[in-house]
């Protein structure tokens, strides 16, 4: 269920790490996130009215951002995001993943190593992540025909996991150079998984040497998106019996 407005006060919970909100409001007051310095993972899921995410709010220990269903965002705050680990975009098909020209020199000290799109009208930016990112899941980019150049920077990357995108026909150049790389998934993208079928397609020569690669239905375990990464940083453990409640007094389900 979504909430009119936030509740207020939301700013006294100061020792607050986790906050997962959704609401039908489409500005939300900074005031009360401004003074949350300790917020490590922030997620805004199924928020359609929401314009404005954060404005020029600073949370200096967010490392996890979850951005799902919010139809009506179309950008993100990216002076805010310098320390980010993870960023998580779905189904936000208005949003566009542009940096403008004056933020350029803040985007190239990012530390992102983990980067999932899904449903989202394009891939333009990645590239301040070039020199960090480990894991990127690319998942149902209709329009996307080619990778961005700057994947063949990316030589930290550890796994690339591409499903849906059914223009695709060609893999990053240079991929071969990617020594880091140990996980190629790719499903859902005809033409591009003929070109990678294993000993007789095109770009077999170019992936045989990666650890583990998956071309048409991949198993369950090689596409989990949250696999690669420390999942604590972005969902806490589900209890077992006996353990107590998934949210701790440091998160907030809203």
């Amino acid at each position: 269920m979504n909430l009119e407005t936030l509740p207020k006060g939301l700013g006294k919970l100061i020792s607050l790490r986790q906050m997962y909100i959704t609401t039908k409001q489409s500005v939300l007051s900074l005031n009360e996130f401004a003074s949350l310095s300790n917020l490590q993972t922030l997620s805004f899921e199924y928020c359609d009215n929401l314009e404005v995410l954060l404005g020029e709010v600073q949370l200096a220990s967010l490392e996890a951002l979850i951005v799902r269903s919010c139809g009506s965002l179309t950008s993100l705050p990216f002076c805010n995001l310098s320390q980010l680990e993870a960023l998580l975009v779905i189904d936000c098909m208005k949003l566009e993943l542009r940096v403008p020209e004056n933020l350029q020199n803040t985007i190239k000290r990012w530390r992102m190593s983990f980067l999932h799109v899904e449903n989202f009208p394009g891939l333009q930016w990645i590239e301040g992540a070039a020199e960090t990112l480990q894991t990127l899941i690319i998942i149902n980019i209709p329009m996307l025909w080619k990778f961005p150049d700057c994947l063949t920077k990316m030589t930290r990357r550890k796994m690339l996991h591409v499903a849906d995108c059914p223009l695709l026909d060609c893999l990053p150049s240079g991929i071969q150079c990617l020594t880091a790389l140990d996980t190629l998934t790719i499903d859902g993208c005809p033409k591009l998984c003929r070109k990678c079928k294993p000993h007789s397609g095109e770009y077999w020569p170019v992936i045989s040497h990666i650890k583990r690669v998956s071309i048409g239905e991949p198993k369950e375990q090689e596409i989990n998106p949250f696999r690669p990464v420390h999942t604590s940083k972005i969902r806490k453990k589900v209890p077992q019996e006996g353990e107590g409640s998934l949210f701790s007094n440091n998160d907030l389900l809203i």
